[in-house]
C-alpha cells in the first residue's frame, strides 16, 4: 500500500501513513478519540460528531445519516479573554447557528473548530439543540448518550 491515508471504520481497519492498525471499536479516528452524542425528537433522531485533533477540532452536526451541510471554521483566541476569528465557508442556511457553534468549539477546545451544520430545524432551535449536544458529547468523553424526547 502507499503512504496515502485510508480510514474503514465500518471494518475497524486503520491504514494510516504506511501502518496497519486494527481497533475494535469506531471510537478511534487517528489516535484521537470520536466523541459523539445524540437526542431522538419525535422519529428523528439529531446527532454530535466530533473528532479532536492536534490542532483543530471537526464538529458534525446532523439529523438521521451524516450529512455534510453549512461549513463554518472558527479561530481561538491566541491568548486569554482575546476574541478568534470565525467565517462561513460554504452553505446558505444556517450561517448564524453554524458560525455560532464553531466559535463555541473553538473556544472550549481552546483549537480550530471546524463545524457542519446540516438539519431541518428552525435556526434558533437548531442552535440551542446542537450546542447541548456538543456540551454532551464533551463531556462523554467516549461514545456519547442516547435520549428520548416526546417533542415533535
Amino acid at each position: 500500500m502507499s503512504d496515502s491515508t485510508i480510514i474503514l471504520v465500518e471494518t475497524s481497519l486503520y491504514h494510516v501513513s504506511g501502518r496497519n492498525y486494527n481497533w475494535t471499536s469506531k471510537e478511534r479516528v487517528l489516535g484521537k478519540a470520536l466523541l459523539e452524542a445524540s437526542i431522538q425528537r419525535g422519529s428523528l433522531v439529531h446527532k454530535a460528531s466530533l473528532i479532536p485533533m492536534d490542532n483543530a477540532v471537526l464538529a458534525l452536526f446532523y439529523e438521521g445519516n451524516i450529512k455534510i451541510g453549512t461549513l463554518a471554521v472558527s479561530t481561538s483566541g491566541l491568548r486569554e479573554g482575546s476574541m478568534g476569528t470565525s467565517s462561513v465557508l460554504l452553505g446558505g442556511k444556517y450561517l448564524i447557528a453554524a458560525r455560532a457553534l464553531a466559535e463555541k468549539v473553538a473556544a472550549i477546545f481552546n483549537k480550530m473548530g471546524i463545524v457542519s451544520l446540516n438539519t431541518q430545524l428552525a435556526e434558533g432551535e437548531a442552535l440551542r439543540l446542537y450546542s447541548t449536544l456538543l456540551d454532551k458529547a464533551r463531556n462523554s468523553g467516549a461514545t456519547g448518550s442516547e435520549e428520548s424526547d416526546s417533542k415533535g
